[in-house]
């Protein structure tokens, strides 16, 4: 089993060429990331974890919460071994499979307060865990460090 540890996705954004520099890394990212469930997945009450069976999606909406305008964001968005991306949808966003998710790119200016088009990422359960994991997405608009969010994920058994 594949684990979504910090030196995975560290390796990962290296190997994909995403290297803000020295300072950059020092600084809060001027971007929120908001994650909601859609179809087929939900968010257990009881537990806290997010669960999916089958096909599900989720989506991702980036806003710039700095003082600047800023241009363009990279994403990053790792998953699971168990759980595989199969598509995206979001108007201008340019998504390409990468080893453990998804790497995406849109070169949308936005100014402080907006955000950029919502990113809804559709996946499906290729075998049922039997660890709980998480899915993770990183942001960066190259000037600064990443922003992240993410949340414990599993697949649900009883299918």
């Amino acid at each position: 089993m594949r684990t979504t540890s910090a030196v995975l996705v560290s390796a990962a954004l290296l190997a994909a060429g995403f290297v803000p520099t020295a300072s950059a890394a020092d600084e809060t990212p001027p971007v929120s990331i908001q994650l909601t469930p859609g179809k087929g997945m939900w968010e257990n009450s009881y537990s806290g974890w997010w669960e999916a069976r089958s096909i599900s999606s989720f989506t991702a909406r980036f806003t710039d919460t700095g003082s600047d305008n800023l241009r363009g964001l990279t994403v990053f968005i790792s998953v699971p071994g168990e759980y595989e991306l199969y598509s995206y949808s979001g108007d201008r966003w340019d998504c390409w499979d990468t080893e453990g998710g998804y790497d995406c790119h849109i070169d949308d200016l936005v100014v402080p307060g907006e955000a950029w088009p919502e990113l809804t990422v559709t996946g499906y359960v290729r075998d049922h865990m039997n660890q709980p994991d998480s899915i993770d997405v990183y942001a960066t608009t190259g000037a600064y460090g990443w922003a992240h969010a993410g949340f414990p994920f599993k697949t649900n058994t009883s299918t």
